[in-house]
């Protein structure tokens, strides 16, 4: 009586056995495929029962979110972040088990991240609503902890792909400050005030001065037993990273210096001491502080991809040039009454004469300090700048109306070329300094 049951079972158990190898090979054979689909699944599984409806209290109206609107967005990402962790085990190889594509989810979550911040950004107010001062960091330093493990630099194995990855973790934080910057402009109620316009600014230039450290410079170039990402991915941070960060935190200083007229009720304005002006001179000094530390490290002759280092350092003395003019504009604004318009402060006799002054006594300066330093080139400059001024003198300053105001214009100029001339004449050739020593 029991045979037939025996053989129902070895039946059974022959065909599991069939299923089980054949699952095994289609395993071997197509484990990616197999897994993205799994893993897709998954991700709209977790994404429906975030977004998922509930039926009212009463049942006839319908049905509401049974997570607030505010806390899906939150949610999601965390479940990506938790979903990525708990995949990247197999990428290890765990358990006799090593499935390569486990983890791409752990790469996938910087864009996701990225997205995320720019969301946050535009909606500002709930940057730090909805639990997302709790979500933010946790989600990050998951990233962080995955990028870790999975980059293979315990190994000796670098790839572009990780190099990638830390270049846009440098990008996720600027992204994340300017979130904290704007809501805290929104707190303040700041959006019409000269606080509103420096936003970017500020955020870059933490962010560059950051990376500008000389311990972390010190740790990328120098000491090669530093700890992760220094080694071995520092570069990533210290040259590509900030590299385009000062180039674009020049770009964005003559933006802000053009645009911005200083206001920041209820404070008067007071020159180099509003928002605009001190952010001006930071976002400066900061990029100077880079080049420097790029000198003093030896790369500074060093020429990568995208702009080269001497081409920095052209841009951002015209820069600072740039922002120097746009600090007079906004005191004759402020001072003078001028309108901030270009066509206003284009007219002004003011304006004018002051910018004859300034660029004279910036000639000045440029001049002197070449003949200290013997620097024929920089003492050209001051010279072309000198002459420049002149040509504006008589192009410009005599078309204007004022008699008095003139006057003033030309005799201040005049003075400050006779200063020129007796403090500062031109450096001799350094062939002309050569066959001077040889003789002595």
């Amino acid at each position: 009586l029991n045979r037939p049951e025996q053989t129902s079972d070895a039946s059974v158990t022959g065909l599991r056995g069939v299923l089980v190898q054949l699952l095994r090979e289609l395993e071997r054979l197509a484990p990616a495929p197999l897994f993205l689909i799994g893993f897709f699944w998954w991700l709209m599984a977790g994404f429906r029962q975030i977004t998922r409806c509930v039926p009212d209290v009463v049942g006839e109206y319908g049905c509401s979110d049974w997570l607030a609107g505010g806390y899906q967005g939150y949610a999601m990402m965390l479940f990506f972040a938790l979903t990525a962790w708990a995949l990247h085990y197999w990428a290890l190889g765990r358990r006799g088990l090593t499935l390569r594509v486990a983890a791409l989810p752990g790469y996938l979550l910087l864009p996701v991240l990225l997205v995320a911040a720019y969301i946050d950004r535009w909606r500002m107010d709930e940057f730090f609503q909805f639990f997302g001062w709790l979500v933010w960091p946790l989600t990050v330093a998951i990233f962080v902890y995955l990028l870790r493990r999975l980059d293979g630099s315990q190994e000796g194995k670098t790839s572009r792909r990780w190099y990638a990855l830390h270049v846009g973790l440098v990008l996720l934080a600027l992204i994340l400050l300017q979130d904290v910057l704007y809501w805290l402009t929104e707190s303040y109620e700041l959006w019409n005030t000269a606080w509103a316009s420096v936003i970017f600014l500020l955020a870059t230039t933490a962010v560059l001065a950051a990376l500008s450290s000389k311990r972390i410079f010190a740790a990328t170039l120098t000491d090669e037993s530093a700890r992760w990402p220094w080694q071995p991915y520092g570069r990533a941070y210290i040259v590509t990273a900030a590299g385009w960060l000062a180039v674009v935190l020049v770009l964005a200083t003559v933006g802000v210096a053009i645009s911005s007229p200083g206001n920041a009720p209820p404070l008067p304005y007071v020159p180099l001491l509003n928002p605009t002006d001190i952010s001006l001179l930071l976002a400066l000094a900061v990029c100077a502080s880079y080049v420097l530390r790029l000198r003093d490290f030896g790369l500074f002759a060093q020429d990568g991809k995208g702009l080269g280092n001497y081409r920095r350092v052209q841009l951002l003395l015209a820069a600072a040039f740039i922002v120097i003019n746009t600090m007079w504009l906004r005191v004759a604004h402020h001072y003078w009454g001028v309108a901030w318009d270009a066509s206003a402060l284009y007219h002004s006799f003011v304006v004018q004469a002051g910018y004859s002054i300034l660029w004279t006594t910036l000639a000045l300066c440029l001049m002197v300090l070449a003949h200290r330093r013997s620097q024929r080139s920089l003492w050209m400059l001051g010279a072309a700048l000198l002459g420049f001024t002149l040509l504006k003198l008589l192009l410009v300053d005599l078309s204007n109306s004022g008699g008095a105001e003139r006057i003033v214009s030309f005799i201040a100029v005049g003075a400050l070329m006779l200063i020129v001339g007796y403090f500062a004449p031109i450096p001799p050739k350094a062939q002309a300094i050569e066959k001077e020593l040889n003789e002595e």
